[in-house]
């Protein structure tokens, strides 16, 4: 359950509005110049989505291993975590009259990047989700925290990354289709954003109850 949630998460940050309407000129980027423009761009892409996953993995360990601090005192880590992340939740529906802070950051970028490059930038690009999208980020951080350890931590936060970065991957394989894709969620962003926060107060309210606990408990 809290690893289909974090996959959904990771789906949301890269749909927010200061990534998505990124997607276009990353492709082109990634693509550069030449008759094998469609294979370097996905290539590349994959390498960046690589450099998004080690990135968001390791902070995924140090996360996890920071929770397990914490250990002995589940059920108030519990408690607490699932009132912040409603609180991340109510922020990111844009309901009330206060948001987070962001901003998008991109370095400098060239057309037909090289290999290491696109895995060095994936790794930087995956810093600027933090301030565009911290509640997402922040709550899938948090789950990766309250599994007590790096290992599961690290696996919370590379579940978080397919997320983020598969739908980069996607898009590099449909390049036609960007456009299309990227003008349909600029259309229902209202509605993602919404069903994202609806997504994060839901499950805060199941951590900080310990209903989650029982229905994880339950599963197995």
């Amino acid at each position: 359950m809290d690893i289909l949630l974090v996959i959904a998460q990771g789906f949301f940050t890269f749909a927010a509005p200061c990534h998505l309407p990124l997607l276009p000129a990353l492709m082109m980027i990634f693509s550069g110049t030449g008759p094998d423009k469609k294979s370097r761009c996905l290539k590349n892409t994959a390498l960046f989505a690589l450099g998004i996953a080690l990135s968001f993995t390791c902070m995924g360990a140090v996360a996890g291993s920071i929770g397990s601090v914490f250990e002995l005192h589940e059920g108030s880590f519990d408690l607490w975590c699932g009132l912040f992340m409603i609180v991340l939740g109510v922020c990111y529906s844009g309901l009330l009259p206060f948001h987070l802070p962001h901003f998008a950051w991109l370095p400098q970028l060239k057309m037909g990047m090289g290999y290491f490059a696109c895995l060095v930038f994936g790794v930087l690009f995956s810093l600027s989700f933090i301030p565009c999208s911290g509640a997402l980020w922040g709550s899938a951080m948090l789950i990766a925290a309250r599994t007590h350890a790096p290992l599961p931590g690290a696996l919370v936060m590379l579940a978080y990354s397919a997320g983020v970065a598969l739908p980069y991957v996607f898009a590099a394989m449909l390049t036609d289709k960007v456009k299309n894709t990227v003008g349909f969620v600029k259309r229902h962003r209202r509605a993602l954003n919404l069903a994202a926060a609806a997504l994060l107060i839901v499950f805060g309210l199941l951590m900080a109850t310990g209903t989650l606990d029982v229905l994880l408990h339950h599963e197995h």
